[in-house]
């Protein structure tokens, strides 16, 4: 094939001329990310994922590096979308506590289960994006996205850890009030009567659910409950 002519017969985004001129670019203008830029436009999300990550990780242009880091992260989010439509990912429910078991127990720690790969370049991608733009507008946003990845996959010390700095940083967004359920739940499967009580009284002091006076009922009930069971134990 000549230099600068286009096979019809390959997509468009994987012209061996473009690429070779994409390429030849990143030596001046952040031809590498344009590229990254590319493959995201054509659905290629793993590849542009990697493309992306080659530039945010080799800081050669401080011009694209948030740009890359988020790129990185969406790519692998959309990755993530399309094989759960594809049949190929489990889309796993969060964890909720069992109903039926009402029994007062000692504290029981759950085995965390195996996370698929995917998943933890997702959870990757987006730790490093917020370590090169903490202030990034969709934060809080990103982290829940990390802490559901933990969460749904019963690393819940990995998860709580992102939810309470959700609840710290953007105590007034939806987010925040959003992460106190998957905190009280992890604790409730895991029989932690006493940090039940603890966060609890946390929430309700910081008025995290103020205006939503079913739940603020729901966390008084909860928390009589985890004290309930803290004092069988003793």
């Amino acid at each position: 094939m000549q230099a600068g002519k286009v096979n019809l017969n390959i997509p468009f985004f994987e012209q061996p001329a473009l690429k070779i001129d994409l390429m030849l670019k990143s030596r001046r203008s952040g031809g590498l990310y344009l590229y990254a830029d590319a493959l995201y436009f054509s659905f290629q999300y793993e590849k542009a994922a990697q493309q992306y990550v080659l530039v945010r990780d080799t800081k050669a242009n401080q011009k694209y590096l948030k740009d890359a880091a988020f790129g990185a992260f969406d790519s692998y989010k959309m990755l993530v979308e399309e094989l759960i439509q594809e049949g190929k990912l489990e889309q796993k429910d969060n964890p909720i506590p069992d109903p039926a078991d009402v029994t007062p127990k000692e504290v029981t720690p759950v085995e965390p289960e195996e996370i698929p790969e995917v998943y933890l370049k997702l959870a990757s991608a987006g730790d490093m994006l917020l370590s090169i733009n903490p202030d990034h507008e969709q934060a809080s946003k990103i982290i829940s996205r990390i802490a559901e990845i933990y969460y749904k996959y019963r690393h819940f010390d990995k998860a709580r850890t992102r939810y309470f700095d959700i609840i710290e940083r953007f105590p007034k967004e939806y987010a925040a009030r959003w992460s106190a359920s998957p905190i009280v739940n992890s604790y409730l499967i895991e029989k932690d009567y006493d940090n039940i009580a603890k966060v609890t009284s946390k929430f309700l002091d910081i008025g995290l659910f103020a205006g939503d006076p079913a739940f603020v009922d729901g966390l008084k009930i909860t928390r009589v409950g985890a004290l309930f069971n803290k004092a069988i134990l003793l």
